[in-house]
């Protein structure tokens, strides 16, 4: 945010009641993004909660139309939001997708501590992987794995509310050849994603795989149970990066069960072409969710008045996840705005 007194705040793309298609009709902004603002919506035709997201087309950074072409593709991956429709209308792009719940950076927050219990947090990993494992073998990968892309289903509907939704493909990208290949790495691919839960390998600016989407979980899911990581509240990419090669170590997993310190060395295991042992990871945390005796009907934290769980200091409220620079997101080359046709050949997240 600027310092300076006389600057205005950034105007929203779009200004309550605003009608889109003359179906959707605006009811107010309930997110914002690096690309975009995301607002609710009621369709008019048939009185169902949705939610838009929104990009100007004058955005030096339109990734929109390349997630559009993704998510239509994940649609059969049970852990992937509902697409309704999408298109443009007057001066911005949109894309009209099922409403869902809170997400769970900001689900972790309201809890006493600033943590999840054991329960949620393997709970919430098992889904999480489940998903990952979902877009990967439908040949993507997401590549800015974090909470506060995974949100949960609304509340009022008993099939969605107990389930993690991943959302935000704004980065994703195809990592299979159309023979089925994997797509040979680049030499620098730039970094990618958010930098409290980027891989080491997206530090060094390595072509990232589908093992990096698992290493994002892993850093997550500690934070549900610490309530922080050692790089938390740092600013800076490169430094945040320098103390996570530093820190990923077994002493990471200090004070958690075992099954931990195995899902880490697994994913240590892998180079960027492997296959991950989803059976293996999902594993190491249904070890532990046998152990304790969880069981599916247990509530979430935020279902409850009190969660069981001991509190940890509370993460520096003015911490914010570090979003990569230009240079991080998109390739210079790539990175001109031209039109996206709806053939896969053409889809930015095959150059991405």
């Amino acid at each position: 945010m600027s310092k300076n007194p006389s600057a205005r705040p950034q105007q929203s793309i779009l200004l309550p009641s605003t009608v889109i298609k003359n179906k959707w009709k605006v009811q107010g902004k309930i997110g914002q993004g690096s690309f975009g603002e995301i607002y609710a919506v009621i369709d008019l035709h048939t009185s169902e909660d949705l939610a838009v997201k929104v990009e100007k087309l004058d955005d030096k950074k339109m990734v929109l139309k390349q997630e559009v072409i993704v998510i239509k593709q994940l649609q059969t991956c049970p852990h992937v939001i509902r697409y309704i429709h999408s298109g443009r209308q007057e001066h911005f792009n949109f894309l009209i997708m099922e409403r869902l719940g809170e997400n769970l950076a900001e689900l972790r927050k309201q809890c006493p501590g600033g943590v999840f219990s054991m329960s949620t947090s393997i709970r919430l990993g098992i889904q999480m992987i489940e998903a990952l494992e979902g877009i990967h073998k439908l040949g993507f990968i997401h590549r800015d794995v974090k909470p506060s892309n995974f949100v949960m289903g609304p509340k009022n509907n008993p099939k969605k509310k107990g389930r993690a939704y991943l959302i935000d493909f704004g980065l994703a990208r195809k990592f299979r050849l159309p023979s089925g290949e994997i797509r040979p790495p680049r030499k620098n691919a730039g970094f990618r994603g958010t930098a409290r839960y980027a891989s080491i390998n997206s530090h060094h600016k390595r072509e990232l795989g589908r093992v990096d989407d698992l290493w994002s979980v892993f850093y997550a899911v500690i934070e549900f149970l610490k309530g922080s990581l050692p790089w938390m509240k740092m600013k800076d990419k490169d430094q945040i990066g320098q103390v996570k090669e530093k820190e990923t170590n077994p002493d990471l997993c200090k004070d958690l069960p075992s099954e931990f310190l195995q899902f880490m060395e697994h994913l240590q295991k892998l180079k960027y072409e492997d296959e991950p042992d989803y059976t293996l990871l999902k594993g190491c945390f249904q070890k532990i969710y046998d152990r304790e005796k969880m069981t599916e009907d247990m509530p979430f934290d935020w279902n409850v008045a009190a969660a069981p769980i001991t509190p940890i200091a509370q993460p520096d409220k003015n911490d914010v996840p570090v979003i990569s620079p230009e240079e991080g997101h998109h390739d210079t080359k790539e990175s001109s705005e031209k039109s996206i046709k709806k053939s896969g050949s053409n889809c930015k997240c095959c150059v991405m």
